[in-house]
């Protein structure tokens, strides 16, 4: 059976156990303006299920490479005698460097491991000593092949956009070839653009954040920003006006995105704490990405999952203002203990004490309001 087959083969499985039947056939073709849109034919849906067994897992795959590449920069630093000595970087040029990093990549916990396992075995084999290359040159070399062997793979199978697409492929047949045409509006993908610009542009408000060394104000001001637009949403507007909340949403939550992962790691002290809190993080990240999916079911104008959002982004600008408050709180209780110690004398407890042993607690730890 040829690839082809087995991709129609499970499609036509997963369409027959669906009770929903439709006899239109490719006549039904979607269409974006229709009432009924949301109603999917049989033909229509067996042609998404062929694409979605091929598409998801390659975006997978390099969603995963991505992160494997990732988390190469601080295993790079730790290996051997470290990237950092061998480069001669000083603390704040290594502290730009990973700023750079965090603005082009996120994290993933799986990837996290799997990087692990190449780092422990990179170490162990391949060492300054017997092959005349640090161990973190090794690092970067083989998670990088990685990383550009998965992207050649990708582009040679992934299938061509519907717009680009003049003839039937290897996964598409010629009819389904006509209904991703149909499907497909360049009008449509123009407008998809917009929103991300315009959160692309937003971005280095977290520079910005990083030089004056403050997080919180920023990262409020950022998820109220977002509230605006779902405001609008949720209101009667005309098309243009919610294209607008549409920019004003994404613009405050992908900032949103990066100020608050900076301000977690800043703030959580010890290498225990810190993996774990930001382990946990990322888990409940990724929960709320498979809720969108439950929440956003009710077209054309998704009230339930724009007002949920919309709830949850108010929540944690609430949540915002208390941590803001408890470690303004927490850094003056610690400056006056310490002034204490200091005026009769005495030698605090913490200063014999790493921050492993008392992570964030450490009277010298001072938190990034």
């Amino acid at each position: 059976m040829s690839r082809t087959d087995k991709v129609d083969d499970i499609a036509l499985q997963l369409e027959e156990a669906d009770a929903f039947e439709d006899g239109d056939g490719l006549k039904s073709a979607y269409i974006a303006n229709d009432e009924s849109s949301h109603k999917k034919t049989k033909a229509e849906r067996r042609f998404i299920t062929k694409c979605d067994l091929v598409i998801i897992p390659l975006g997978c795959l390099l969603y995963f490479v991505a992160y494997v590449d990732r988390n190469s920069i601080g295993n790079a630093r730790v290996l051997g005698t470290g990237m950092q000595k061998d480069l001669g970087l000083s603390e704040d040029r290594w502290s730009t460097l990973l700023s750079m990093f965090s603005v082009i990549y996120w994290a993933a916990t799986i990837s996290g491991a799997f990087s692990g396992l190449i780092v422990y075995a990179v170490g162990n084999s391949l060492r300054l000593d017997n092959t005349g290359r640090e161990s973190w040159r090794w690092l970067l070399i083989i998670e990088g092949s990685m990383a550009m062997f998965v992207g050649l793979l990708v582009w040679l199978i992934l299938p061509p956009s519907p717009d680009k697409l003049k003839r039937k492929t290897w996964l598409l047949s010629s009819d389904e070839v006509l209904m991703a045409l149909q499907r497909s509006s360049k009008r449509t993908q123009l407008f998809s653009v917009i929103p991300y610009a315009c959160a692309s542009a937003v971005i280095p408000l977290s520079l910005l954040s990083d030089r004056l060394n403050i997080k919180g104000p920023f990262l409020l001001g950022t998820v109220l920003f977002s509230c605006i637009g779902y405001i609008i949403l949720l209101c009667e507007v005309s098309v243009a006006a919610k294209m607008v909340a549409v920019c004003i949403a994404a613009s405050g939550l992908y900032t949103s995105v990066i100020l608050l992962q900076a301000w977690i790691v800043a703030n959580m002290a010890g290498y225990t704490k810190r993996a774990t809190t930001w382990a946990m993080a990322e888990i409940f990240g990724q929960c709320f990405g498979v809720m969108a999916s439950h929440v956003y079911n009710t077209p054309p104008r998704f009230i339930k999952g724009h007002a949920i959002v919309l709830g949850m982004l108010l929540y944690a600008a609430g949540m915002i203002v208390v941590l803001m408050w408890w470690m303004m709180r927490a850094n003056k209780q610690k400056m006056e203990e310490k002034l204490q110690y200091e005026s009769e004398g005495r030698v605090h407890p913490h200063k014999l004490k790493s921050l492993e042993d008392v992570q964030d607690f450490h009277i010298d730890f001072k938190y990034i309001i």
